[in-house]
């Protein structure tokens, strides 16, 4: 947590880049008010923005879980303090996860190994924001906790039913649901197979069901109705998750490979008709061809293996493999990695954190291949021991490294240029009204259209310009703010804000 705080002390907290962020933010900031989801907005088509759903309700379409954590940091202090906290959960869960398979002092040396590789160096594409698991809002750490509780405690159960362990293994499914079902329903289809292979072998032993299948019925029970519960408040439905009602408002992009593109869907605003129509279907059809296939796929792969096992690991995990999959626990932990990979490929985009539920799974293999090297000798010297040394004198220096980069080089995006201009507006006193106007330059997708979970109770209000016919109505609303115009999009230098003033029958 620590390594995760430094960049935040030094440069400040990180600023939302990536559209999912402020999808994450808005359900930390609708918990954190205390309310599961937010009504519906009297004027909601200005307030529309990527991720979100306006209707029935106005909250993100991503899962709880990341959006929970956050608001536990908000609430303290800040949400990059759920970022940090969700950080200690993973590398204490992987920890307790290796202990079941190896000595202590190396599950410790796995915790060291998360550290760097996880908290500090991991970035989402082959360039990005270092260790964005902890420099971002994305998510990673929570899902991977869950995982690692999970496949933590499904060895100490196969060893002997106890209630413990059991109540860990419900809390990584609950965990896995809140954050990425769907990888974390792949992920831990191999442990619930070997539960169900286990338990036909105690020909289902009253002891193996109270002490071992019981309390995790009831802790996923718990978690399930909880989940119904939030999907009821948001969608209207316990069944229909959030991300699915933004799917049939909003998109056309297919999940997986082998679907078609949708029919355009009535976007109220060219920006989302570009995000939505042309950015995210242009990444589905970057696979259409097979060499487009070929190449995706390669950075796929690419992006895994530099996020999860970079240069440093790579050769020792290769070198020993093959000894390594004798033991049973290992072959057991390559399994669902090759799974949730594999399910990976066949979708259209795939960033780490996607991957996140076998986080632990990678690092013990990881780890049971420096064991490996430490005792491998050649010509009678210790080599491998000198080698593993220098990996892991290596992986400091890689901390050092990772951690200038995070404070260093800061990216100026449209995200850090809105907060900069909403920061500045914060200082002028009473309440405030942006209007935004998007112009030829601004063609990715949005950026700005982004607001807290109360709107109407926020300082500055963010809405696109409704034009002359609904202006009257939206001021009348908001009166008693001041009113602003923000040209996105017209001059190269950057976004212009001012004041807005009337000129005859124009603004």
């Amino acid at each position: 947590m620590g390594l995760a705080a430094i960049p935040t002390l030094i440069a400040g907290a990180p600023a939302p880049v990536i559209e999912d962020e402020w999808g994450y933010l808005l359900t930390a900031d609708t918990f954190a008010h205390g309310r599961l989801t937010n009504p519906t907005h009297p004027f909601w088509p200005l307030f529309e923005a990527v991720h979100q759903i306006q209707i029935p309700s106005y909250q993100s379409k991503y899962p709880p879980g990341q959006g929970l954590l956050l608001a536990l940091g908000q609430w303290m202090w800040h949400p990059i303090l759920g970022v940090w906290l969700g950080v200690g959960l993973m590398v204490g869960a992987i920890v307790w996860m290796l202990q079941a398979v190896m000595p202590s002092r190396w599950a410790w040396l796995g915790g060291f190994l998360v550290a760097a590789q996880y908290v500090v160096l991991g970035q989402p594409f082959l360039t990005g924001t270092f260790g964005y698991w902890s420099q971002s809002y994305w998510g990673g750490a929570l899902t991977a906790a869950g995982g690692a509780l999970v496949y933590g405690a499904l060895p100490r159960l196969l060893r002997k039913a106890r209630v413990g362990p059991a109540v860990a293994m419900g809390m990584g499914l609950v965990i896995l649901m809140a954050t990425r079902p769907f990888e974390g329903l792949i992920a831990v289809l191999p442990a619930a197979y070997l539960m169900a292979r286990w338990l036909w072998k105690r020909r289902f032993a009253r002891r193996a069901l109270l002490r071992g299948v019981l309390p995790i019925a009831l802790v996923l029970s718990l978690g399930v109705a909880a989940m119904g519960t939030y999907n009821k408040a948001v969608t209207g439905k316990a069944t229909e998750m959030p991300w699915a009602t933004h799917y049939e408002q909003y998109c056309v992009f297919p999940v997986f490979l082998w679907q078609d593109v949708l029919p355009p869907k009535p976007w109220r605003h060219p920006e989302l008709a570009v995000f939505y129509g042309e950015v995210e279907v242009a990444m589905h059809e970057r696979h259409s061809t097979p060499l487009g296939l070929l190449v995706a796929t390669l950075q796929k792969l690419a992006r895994f293996w530099i996020f999860y096992l970079g240069p440093l690991f790579t050769l020792p995990l290769l070198f020993f493999f093959v000894p390594m999959m004798r033991k049973k626990w290992a072959r057991m932990a390559a399994l669902p990695i090759v799974l949730v990979v594999g399910s990976g490929l066949l979708k259209f985009g795939s960033p780490p954190h996607y991957s996140a539920p076998i986080t632990g799974l990678v690092t013990a293999l990881i780890v049971q291949s420096l064991r490996y090297l430490q005792r491998w000798t050649w010509r009678g010297q210790k080599v491998g021991l000198a080698l593993a040394s220098a990996l892991l004198t290596l992986a400091v220096g890689g901390i050092a490294y990772g951690l200038y980069e995070s404070v260093a080089n800061v990216r100026v995006t449209h995200a850090e240029q809105r907060i900069e201009a909403e920061t500045l507006l914060e200082q002028e006193p009473g309440q405030h009204l942006v209007l935004v106007r998007f112009g030829p330059l601004h063609g990715r997708g949005d950026h700005w259209i982004w607001n807290r979970a109360d709107i109407d109770g926020s300082r500055v209000v963010w809405a696109r310009d409704p034009g002359l016919e609904q202006l009257p109505a939206l001021l009348d609303y908001f009166q008693g703010r001041r009113v602003w115009i923000a040209e996105v999009g017209f001059d190269p230098k950057g976004p212009l804000i001012r004041p807005l003033e009337r000129n005859g029958d124009s603004y």
